[in-house]
């Protein structure tokens, strides 16, 4: 749906953008934990969990955009 036009293209960027700031921090916070956590013989876990977070952020991020455009667009890529 972003590819239709500049407009949606435009819109789909900071909307994804600011979510992917948001998760960015909430994954720095993960890695600094991780790296506390191995210290004291964690890391598999942690390790895992910080994977499936990012993951899961990314694809957050993918589904709340074309919500979001789905929302403000019609079909051809006209604002609603």
């Amino acid at each position: 749906m972003s590819v239709k036009n500049q407009d949606t293209w435009t819109f789909a960027s900071k909307h994804s953008g600011k979510r992917l700031i948001i998760w960015a921090l909430v994954n720095a916070i993960l890695v600094v934990a991780g790296i506390i956590f191995k210290e004291n013989g964690f890391s598999t876990w942690v390790d895992l969990t910080i994977v499936a977070v990012q993951f899961l952020s990314l694809l957050f991020v993918i589904i709340s955009t074309e919500i979001a455009l789905r929302k403000n667009f019609d079909k051809n890529g006209n604002r609603r």
